[in-house]
């Protein structure tokens, strides 16, 4: 089983590779409780709906995607090691600067199926 180094990672949004430094992505499923007469006591679960978040920060270089845009974003391992693409909706665009460091951008958004 192959292990991996944060210098191989990439990302890509809509289609554009980003200078990212940094990403994060989390798969949630929401539990259902279906517990019964039959459950002999304990709490029985199935799964629910799918989710889940998406945060990436880097250097900024021009371009912002649109907070509230819906868009395919693409975390990437290692060269052709890429999870699986996912939809997600913008919910945050930040851009920051200071005088003696890079100007840096942070994206977060919602996975989201059928979207659009």
């Amino acid at each position: 089983m192959p292990f991996y180094a944060g210098k191989g990672g990439s990302m890509t949004i809509a289609g554009t590779a980003y200078p990212m430094d940094t990403w994060s992505i989390a798969y949630e499923t929401d539990e259902v409780e279906v517990s019964n007469f039959q459950s002999g006591g304990q709490k029985s679960y199935i799964a629910g709906m799918l989710g889940g978040s998406v945060t990436t920060s880097g250097p900024y270089n021009g371009t912002t995607p649109t907070s509230g845009s819906i868009i395919s974003v693409t975390c990437g391992l290692a060269s052709g090691v890429n999870l699986p693409a996912v939809q997600i909706l913008v919910t945050s665009v930040t851009v920051d600067t200071t005088v003696k460091e890079k100007a840096t951008i942070e994206v977060q958004g919602t996975i989201a199926a059928n979207l659009g």
